[in-house]
């Protein structure tokens, strides 16, 4: 099964596949066209992935597009610090499913 097969079968729904999207050289003018399907093309609950080093800083974008937890990231041990427990086992899930996904990508 090739990636893009694997893309279709795991997420249920690709309107277009595009992998040069998928590289890290990838910046806001390049994925400008993307932003306007994620804005106005994309149903409620659905969202791109892809890695850190995307631009997705605009506000408007907020949901659109997720990325796996940076290595050094605090909000995890802040979550079990605070006793917040539930919502840091949920966390957790998300993001490994999140590098799971990326990584079926690639």
């Amino acid at each position: 099964m090739d990636v893009q097969s694997l893309l279709l079968e795991y997420h249920g729904l690709c309107s277009r596949w595009m992998p040069h999207l998928l590289q890290s050289t990838c910046d806001a003018a390049v994925a400008r066209h993307l932003y306007g399907k994620l804005l106005y093309r994309t149903p409620g609950g659905f969202f791109a992935i892809a890695d850190t080093a995307f631009p997705r800083n605009e506000a408007r974008l907020q949901g659109r597009i997720k990325t796996p937890l940076k290595k050094n990231s605090t909000l995890l041990r802040q979550l079990l610090q605070e006793g917040r427990i539930a919502e840091y086992r949920s966390l957790l899930r998300f993001n490994t499913q999140l590098v799971s996904s990326r990584q079926a990508a690639e």
